[in-house]
Order: structure tokens, then sequence, then C-alpha cells
């Protein structure tokens, strides 16, 4: 599965062939002593090309989820949702948070140049020490 997500980044495809490898190696003489070696380079490379992979994946899928909601609920009877969960860092120590966010189709559609939604919706917040006057207040008030 890993290797079909991957199969468009040729260092991925590397480094998945070389674990394979290694992983028969193992397999046919369980106990020798096996070292696996990368080199930072690599490591590094392997890492931004996940990373693209990942965009990718995830605009196939919104897509795909796209595309099914309008076939499952005609008319556009569905909303589109990006639920966000994230931890804040303060001097009282740490807060967890989770964040949802309406979406229309054509929003959707202007974020799917790499951005995640979630990096998105964070770069949006604005986070207040405790104790400052709007923190404390009531928003139904």
């Amino acid at each position: 599965l890993l290797k079909m997500l991957c199969s468009e980044e040729p260092i991925l495809e590397a480094i998945l062939e070389y674990l394979d490898m290694a992983r028969l190696r193992m397999m046919q003489e369980p106990h020798v002593p096996h070292r696996l070696v990368f080199s930072s380079r690599s490591v590094i490379e392997a890492r931004e090309a996940y990373q693209r992979s990942s965009v990718v994946g995830m605009q196939k899928l919104a897509c795909f989820c796209e595309a099914f909601a309008t076939l499952v609920f005609p008319g556009n009877r569905f909303a589109r949702q990006s639920v966000t969960i994230g931890e804040t860092q303060g001097p009282g120590g740490s807060e967890m948070f989770t964040l949802t966010e309406t979406l229309e189709e054509k929003e959707l559609q202007a974020i799917m140049s790499g951005q995640s939604l979630g990096s998105r919706a964070v770069s949006r917040l604005k986070v207040l020490p405790r104790g400052s006057p709007l923190y404390d207040s009531d928003p139904d008030a």
C-alpha cells in the first residue's frame, strides 16, 4: 500500500526497495546482525517527498469525497468541514483545542494548492494570553 501511495517519488521508491531487500535478508538469516544505513541527505529528501505525496493524497481524497457526496446527496445537500485538533503551549502548561470550520466548494478548490487545511486554519488563529480582557469574556453575553 505504501509503495502504491509513493510511486511518483523516486527517493521513496528507492528507500522502500532497500527496506524490502533488507527485510528479505533478515528473514533468510534471522540470527545474524543486520545493519540499515541511510544518509542524512536521503532522510531529508525522503521527508520532503513524503510530504509532497501526502499533500497529493489529501487532494485526491478530498476530490473523491466531493464526488461521492455529490452522488449520494444530490443538490449539494451536504456540508464540507475541516476539523483541526491541536495543542497550545503557554506559561500555565498546554491546552488542547478542536477547531471545526465549514468550507464552501470554491474555498476548498482554492486551498488545494498544497497547504493542509489544518495548517491554514491554525495560521489564521490568534491565541490570547490568559488574563487578557478578551480571553475571559463571554461571547454570548
